[in-house]
């Protein structure tokens, strides 16, 4: 039986008298759930988690089945070895129901599934006889955008404020092989935020040559909602954590500018109003990369978002609108919901009923499913990216069945093969480019697989170009209310990360109870590394 070990409250809330109320599902709520049990001691009764759709998971979700084909919507592989995130991960039970915990069973998979030493990105471009590999050696920048990279790195953030990346670096640095393996792993595009771009590069760039490198970052069993959201969910629910789903949160109602006195819901239909003590806890996940997502199919393209509907934004968006109307304090959600020319990608999910691609795959990279890193098309129009994850993906994977995904930076271009915009194609066309681009038999490997594309037009938006003041803080100056999600501000850290979430989160839990431990930081060394990386 797992045992979980509480710490001691410090001066704070008295845990047994607070209500917690958390607005969305997503893994940043279900974090606040985990460390409000195991560090704060709230009974879990007294947990609240609202949810609008039927599951929990926010952004991290994958659907589908082996005939229709499957959907990973987005999935930037999380660090298992963030110091936030082994701390919730060794919080959970493992899903075997031993005395191992969820961190135990993801180290465990990882050493019998152990990658490749020299597992990397593969960058291919077009020869002469197919595709052939770029050399990873060189960055290709030349002397001056290497000294304007490091004196980049160097500058404050207030100087870069509401500042791009194409701001601060010539055309031919957008042109470099450095650039290319960049905005391809973390989805950075030349208009976006100088700031979070300086952020990573501090964060990142000593680890250059291994970025993607699955020997450094690790693959969950099956895909990351039935390896992380679905574990914790359940072991939240076992505790006793009240999930209330198919319920939308309409109004947070605020006497001052600091404390929520109101929350206003609707669950299946019918209007709930609950009256929020000051000893209870609000925290609200702000904003959703997956709002607004339109999935087509195999024959059929994704339809057009239909700006200003209900969907097209959703509660997280709605709600952090409400609160920053009352109080400047919780930021401008306006200046990322609304720039989806600059924040939208697609994706796409391939499920594969015969061995061919990947057999064919595996001598091109000379790398198996799962060990490899990220696969990027240079000469791609759309910017065409691939992960190869391990099989299978799913646990109602059949044997016979293959499944791996990729996304598109520029799905507004026409294609090279395709002669049309990417999100006007359906999942055959976009399979049709990428197997031209391979040079591989279009015609056996169509018939045998079904692609099923994802049109998100707020995928990057936590990426977008700021002014200081529009990510609010975790708790910004108030009494009772505190927002997590990929939107909060935590200086010096990178958005886009499961990481951040779990961070905010363990934040949030830390001021509104009171409690003496702060999460712990990762090791800051970029300095001499990044210095290294450019000799």
């Amino acid at each position: 039986m797992f045992r979980r070990r509480f710490s001691s409250v410090s001066q704070g809330r008295n845990p047994q008298g607070v209500h917690a109320w958390l607005v969305g599902s997503g893994i940043a709520s279900l974090t606040s759930a985990v460390h409000l049990m195991k560090d704060a001691q709230v009974p879990p009764s007294q947990i609240h988690i609202l949810e609008t759709h039927s599951y929990p998971g926010g952004g991290v979700d994958s659907t589908g089945d082996p005939g229709k084909g499957y959907v990973i919507h987005a999935g930037r592989q999380p660090n298992f070895n963030d110091p936030c995130m082994e701390e919730l991960l060794s919080s959970v039970p493992s899903s075997t129901g031993t005395e191992r915990t969820l961190l135990d069973e993801i180290k465990e998979f990882n050493e019998l599934e152990a990658p490749q030493e020299d597992a990397t990105t593969h960058v291919l471009v077009q020869g002469q006889y197919g595709p052939e590999e770029l050399e990873m050696g060189k960055s290709s920048m030349t002397h001056k955008e290497r000294m304007d990279l490091l004196m980049f790195m160097l500058e404050g953030e207030k100087a870069l404020n509401s500042k791009s990346v194409k701001d601060c670096f010539g055309e031919s640095f957008f042109q470099s092989k450095f650039w290319c393996i960049w905005a391809a792993t973390f989805a950075f595009q030349p208009w976006h935020s100088a700031i979070e771009f300086r952020r990573y590069l501090r964060k990142y760039l000593h680890d250059t040559q291994s970025l993607n490198n699955m020997k450094m970052l690790g693959w969950t069993r099956f895909s990351q909602y039935e390896s992380l959201i679905m574990p914790i969910a359940h072991f939240l629910e076992e505790q006793g954590v009240d999930f209330r789903f198919h319920c939308r949160v309409t109004d947070l109602k605020m006497s001052t500018p600091t404390t929520v006195t109101e929350l206003t819901m609707m669950q299946n239909g019918t209007e709930k109003i609950v009256t929020i003590d000051p000893n209870d806890v609000v925290i609200v996940t702000l904003g959703s990369i997956s709002s607004g997502s339109t999935l087509g199919s195999n024959s059929k393209a994704p339809a057009p978002m239909s700006m200003g509907s209900e969907d097209s934004f959703g509660v997280e968006w709605s709600i952090w609108s409400q609160l920053a109307m009352q109080s400047p304090n919780f930021g401008n959600p306006t200046r990322f919901s609304s720039r989806i020319p600059e924040s939208s990608l697609e994706t796409f999910t391939v499920t594969l009923r015969d061995p061919e691609f990947l057999d064919r795959l595996l001598k091109l990279t000379k790398e198996r499913p799962g060990t490899g890193g990220l696969l990027i098309l240079k000469d791609s129009n759309w910017a065409m990216s691939l992960s190869i994850p391990h099989q299978p993906m799913f646990s109602d994977q059949p044997p016979d069945v293959q499944v791996f995904w990729g996304y598109s930076l520029f799905p507004e271009r026409i294609g090279n093969f395709v002669r049309k915009p990417m999100f006007s194609c359906t999942g055959q066309e976009i399979m049709s480019e990428l197997l031209q681009h391979l040079r591989f038999p279009t015609d056996s490997i169509l018939k045998n697989s079904v692609t099923v594309p994802c049109f998100m037009p707020h995928l990057t938006a936590q990426m977008l170009t700021r002014h200081h003041g529009d990510r609010p803080e975790v708790v910004p100056r108030t009494n009772n209310v505190a927002v997590i999600g990929q939107y909060v501000e935590i200086p010096e850290d990178t958005t886009f990360t499961i990481e951040y979430s779990v961070r905010g989160a363990q934040m949030a839990v830390q001021h509104m109870m009171g409690l003496v431990a702060e999460p712990k930081k990762r090791q800051k060394h970029y300095l001499a590394e990044f210095l290294e990386a450019l000799v």
